[in-house]
C-alpha cells in the first residue's frame, strides 16, 4: 500500500490510497483508511 498526503486532498478532507500491486487507488478519508487496512 502507498499513502499519499497532498494539499488538495487534504482541503477536500481525503487521502489518495494506492494499492502498489495493481495500481488502483482510492480517496478516502483518513479515518476510513487505518481501520480498512487494519481490518483486511
Amino acid at each position: 500500500w502507498q499513502i499519499v498526503v497532498g494539499p488538495r486532498g487534504l482541503d477536500n478532507g481525503v487521502v489518495e490510497v494506492k494499492r502498489r500491486q495493481t495500481g488502483d487507488t482510492e480517496e478516502l478519508a483518513p479515518d476510513v483508511v487505518v481501520d480498512r487496512l487494519l481490518n483486511r
